[in-house]
């Protein structure tokens, strides 16, 4: 594969965050759906999820792609 994808999902707690689960179930189900189009482009996504400290619990429950 020539070309990579990085998408990261930031979250606080998948437990008891409503909004956290959500997001990380639907992150999850879109990179599944996009991995069936970008393999027939040559391109590789991967899936990262981050769990934040307490200190950083304004970044909670963000999506960044290739770092942005």
């Amino acid at each position: 594969m020539g070309k990579k994808l990085v998408v990261e999902f930031r979250y606080f707690d998948r437990n008891t965050c409503s909004r956290c689960k959500a997001t990380d179930e639907n992150v999850e189900k879109t990179v599944r759906d996009l991995r069936q189009v970008a393999d027939e482009l040559g391109v590789e996504i991967r899936l990262k999820t981050t769990k934040l400290p307490a200190s950083r619990l304004a970044e909670s429950n963000s999506v960044l792609i290739n770092g942005k």
